[in-house]
């Protein structure tokens, strides 16, 4: 009996290290944190797109100067949040409330007079003025907003696509960068972002760097801010050694800007 107790306690002792060892090293084979390379893109808005939305004011134009009620095209027409509910009806505003090429045609026009399509960063506009108080106007419009159309997210896409594979051959990715028009904030750090856990990332960027190898490229993909690829730099196993900040060339180059 003592020698078989001496058995169970001995194979008892080997499973205890073993599962502790195993512990210890699952510790170093799960990432704690990342630091990535990435390249974001925004699409951009080709003539194609513009002319589409353009066409779009300007029949909804011919509609309202037609007779149709202003209010309920803006409800039914308006890409402008909200405007289903508002009927884009702005209220009375002062001229430099609004962007300036939207002002200046509202404080040029009569009360009753429709006109557009007028062009913002936002997009086209119809417009009705309702009415003039002093310095101020009342006004209602209808947005169509110009938004990148489908080519043109399909085209970024390509085009980050080829920058991936251009990475993958060995190119480098700091003059990658420059071929392509990124935010200054990306060229400045040449793509490179701070040490992150996955905790403090975008679901998107979660999803993309999911079983990558450091050196590795993922695919393009999107988030909520923009287009990107993004290159697995540098990995920490190491739960007990947070990391920080970017590395020491950049970080010394963003201070001597």
């Amino acid at each position: 009996m003592p020698e078989i107790a001496g058995r169970i306690i001995f194979y008892c002792s080997i499973m205890i290290l073993f599962i502790i060892q195993t512990s210890a090293h699952a510790q170093f084979l799960t990432p704690y944190q990342y630091r990535l390379r990435q390249i974001m893109l925004i699409p951009g808005i080709s003539e194609e797109r513009d002319a589409e939305v353009l066409k779009k004011a300007e029949a909804c134009l011919a509609r309202a100067k037609a007779g149709e009620d202003f209010t309920t095209l803006a409800k039914k027409l308006s890409e402008e949040p909200g405007a289903s509910h508002t009927g884009g009806d702005l209220g009375f505003f002062e001229h430099k409330a609004m962007v300036k090429p939207f002002s200046d045609v509202v404080f040029a026009m009569k009360p009753g007079e429709i006109a557009g399509p007028v062009k913002t960063q936002f997009g086209y506009h119809i417009i009705k003025l309702h009415g003039i108080d002093a310095d101020k106007r009342h006004a209602q419009h209808i947005l169509f907003m110009l938004t990148p159309g489908k080519a043109d997210s399909l085209k970024t896409l390509a085009d980050l696509e080829k920058a991936g594979k251009r990475i993958q051959s060995g190119e480098d990715f700091s003059q990658i960068i420059e071929d392509y028009p990124v935010e200054n904030l990306i060229k400045n750090t040449e793509g490179y972002m701070v040490w992150q856990t996955t905790d403090n990332m975008l679901p998107s960027f979660i999803e993309a760097i999911k079983g990558l190898k450091q050196g590795e490229v993922s695919r393009p993909f999107v988030s909520i801010i923009g287009m990107h690829i993004v290159q697995v730099d540098s990995i920490n196993y190491n739960k007990n050694v947070t990391l920080e900040g970017f590395p020491p060339a950049i970080a010394a180059k963003l201070n001597n800007n």
